[in-house]
């Protein structure tokens, strides 16, 4: 059986990240605060430094895998590039005296049906979620490297953009990728998203467990509580939104008392969410449960009329 790693000390870890730790307190640390990823800062000195000096590791094998794996164009081919004629644009002007009906067509045809995912932890499909704070509208949110009508210029990108996010279906792990990727993608993602596929649990609520008993393991489901309520009223600003696939574990949705989950205030705040379409509520195997009479009262709030909800 492999030895478990030993945690490092708090002087390992200054000796490493190069400074001091400030050991004082402050008086707001009885006030929950997160980081731009949403996970909670800990409270005691040595969890904080020890959260710093993971993100250390992290970044440093990342840059070490990238020196060995990165691959660079040869020298010669970067001055063709260079030196290469540029592109004739005369055709552009052109395009923009069709009807915007008719681009809006050509734009369609131009951008095919695709699929929008986090790819590894630690990275959300490429995108600075910090930095995307800064750019409200959402305009130069890295939607996809593979649209180039997205890049043609800010004219076509600013008419094809909301087609982009109708014609594209976002799948996230967890609550936190969700929030960010609604904050990052900001007005123009917001009010053209139609397809979303969600995980409903929270990597920061799972992290927190963790932090407060080491016994938490893989069967102590529950539901969101961190960052649930912000989830979804973010969907609620997502005015196109038509068709959600709720994933869920299987035994909690089937085994929670119905009060409790009824009163969850993560859930009530969906319930008021407004009226979608298609809202589907499937297990971790990827399994259609609405016949769950909890899963059937969820997805009957969602699609109902504000009216006609209990």
């Amino acid at each position: 059986m492999a030895k478990v790693k030993p945690l490092p000390t708090l002087v390992e870890m200054e000796s490493k990240l190069g400074y001091k730790v400030d050991l004082r307190t402050y008086p707001d640390e009885s006030l929950k605060r997160f980081y731009s990823d949403l996970r909670l800062v800990p409270y005691s000195t040595y969890e904080k430094t020890r959260r710093e000096y993971e993100e250390y590791e992290r970044k440093t094998y990342r840059k070490n895998d990238e020196a060995i794996s990165g691959k660079s164009l040869p020298e010669s081919d970067i001055v063709k590039l260079q030196s290469a004629p540029p592109c004739s644009n005369s055709i552009i002007p052109m395009f923009f005296k069709l009807p915007q009906e008719v681009r809006n067509k050509i734009y369609t045809f131009a951008l095919p049906l695709g699929t929008w995912q986090i790819r590894g932890t630690d990275n959300c499909a490429g995108s600075n979620f910090a930095g995307n704070i800064g750019d409200p509208s959402g305009f130069y949110f890295p939607l996809s490297n593979q649209l180039t009508v997205l890049r043609v210029n800010k004219q076509m990108r600013q008419e094809s953009l909301p087609l982009a996010y109708r014609r594209t279906v976002f799948h996230l792990d967890n609550v936190d990728d969700l929030i960010k990727l609604l904050v990052a993608a900001g007005r123009i993602g917001r009010n053209n998203i139609e397809s979303l596929e969600l995980m409903w649990e929270s990597k920061a609520d799972i992290e927190l467990k963790w932090d407060e008993d080491s016994d938490f393991g893989d069967q102590s489901w529950t539901l969101p509580i961190l960052h649930a309520v912000k989830c979804a009223q973010l969907l609620k600003q997502c005015k196109r939104l038509k068709n959600l696939r709720f994933y869920v574990e299987n035994d909690l949705i089937t085994n929670m008392p119905v009060d409790a989950f009824q009163n969850d205030p993560g859930i009530r705040e969906l319930c008021s969410v407004r009226p979608i379409k298609t809202v589907q509520i499937w297990n971790l195997e990827y399994e259609p449960i609405e016949q769950c009479r909890l899963a059937e009262w969820l997805k009957k709030q969602i699609e109902s009329p504000e009216e006609e909800k209990n």
